[in-house]
């Protein structure tokens, strides 16, 4: 089966040190790095970059398409995705920097005192280079953090060939979405993506899923919400808390993204696939960093789904 991953890549820094004082010079905390900053540094591939690493982690086939800017950070990022595949295609943009999320933490507690986000928005100009890898793809899965990189004509191009398009998406973009396979958000960007105020999970998911013509999950805290399109839309709820402490949220979308195609890859069904993505994202989240996963992960949670 072949995928093919598309959005916005980014870079996550996350810069380590510790706070042992209150800047005399404006009221704010003071993070003491004792070494060089490269050794205090961790970078991690983020975004959509993040998916499709998830993805190959998994092992499953799949292609990469975003682009980065003409600078250091670029660099960084092309070097980390060359070592995750070699099926990545990025367009180096020399007016754009490459999207960083650049975290500083405080090393005793954890704790992200500041994130700085480096980005330039812009629309992507250049489908005409990429129509060449688009073709053969059985799963297109888009990450689109609204940056720029997901355009209308990018979508319809996807949309006119046979394969299934699984979609994460911020609400900006949203009337691109109607008629693919698969929308994932989380409870905020739904009300968004609803333009209405419908209190109850179950009556938003069934009016979203009718709306866009679309399959949807809604994530939640503890669990989430799924609607099958349909004739007749039918709205399965799924609730599962834990006592697991989560360390860093950054990325967990992703990982349950990648679970849903893991699932759907290994012809699990739809509702099943987004229980694989549910159970990874929440063991995703008790490790430090932008949330990763691995092959064995998603086998523990599949014979574990089999046994329930």
């Amino acid at each position: 089966m072949r995928i093919c991953v598309i959005g916005d890549a980014m870079l996550d820094i996350y810069i380590y040190g510790k706070v042992f004082r209150v800047n005399p010079e404006y009221p704010s905390l003071i993070l003491t790095l004792n070494d060089f900053l490269e050794k205090k540094a961790k970078f991690e591939i983020g975004g959509a970059g993040n998916v499709f690493e998830n993805i190959v982690n998994l092992g499953l086939e799949a292609c990469f398409i975003s682009r980065i800017g003409k600078d250091v950070f670029g660099k960084k990022l092309k070097n980390m995705l060359s070592e995750v595949s070699k099926s990545v295609h990025l367009f180096e943009e020399k007016n754009l920097p490459t999207i960083c999320k650049m975290r500083f933490v405080d090393e005793s507690s954890n704790a992200i005192l500041l994130r700085v986000d480096i980005e330039k928005t812009e629309e992507f100009g250049r489908i005409n280079e990429i129509k060449n890898f688009l073709e053969d793809i059985d799963i297109f899965v888009i990450s689109d953090y609204n940056k720029g990189m997901i355009t209308e004509e990018l979508v319809n191009l996807m949309k006119s060939s046979n394969a299934k398009i699984v979609v994460d998406a911020k609400p900006k973009n949203k009337e691109f979405y109607r008629d693919v396979f698969l929308i994932k958000v989380n409870e905020s960007e739904a009300r968004e993506y609803a333009e209405k105020d419908l209190k109850n999970d179950v009556k938003l998911c069934k009016h979203l899923t009718k709306q866009y013509n679309a399959n949807f999950v809604i994530t939640k805290k503890d669990g989430f919400i799924f609607g099958k399109k349909g004739k007749n839309v039918e709205v399965l709820k799924f609730e599962y808390k834990t006592k697991a402490i989560a360390k860093s949220v950054a990325g967990a979308g992703d990982v349950f993204l990648s679970g849903i195609v893991y699932g759907l890859a290994n012809n699990y069904s739809l509702y099943e696939a987004c229980k694989i993505g549910y159970f990874l994202a929440k063991s995703s989240v008790t490790k430090e960093g932008t949330c990763k996963i691995s092959r064995e992960d998603a086998r523990k949670i599949a014979t574990q789904l089999q046994h329930k």
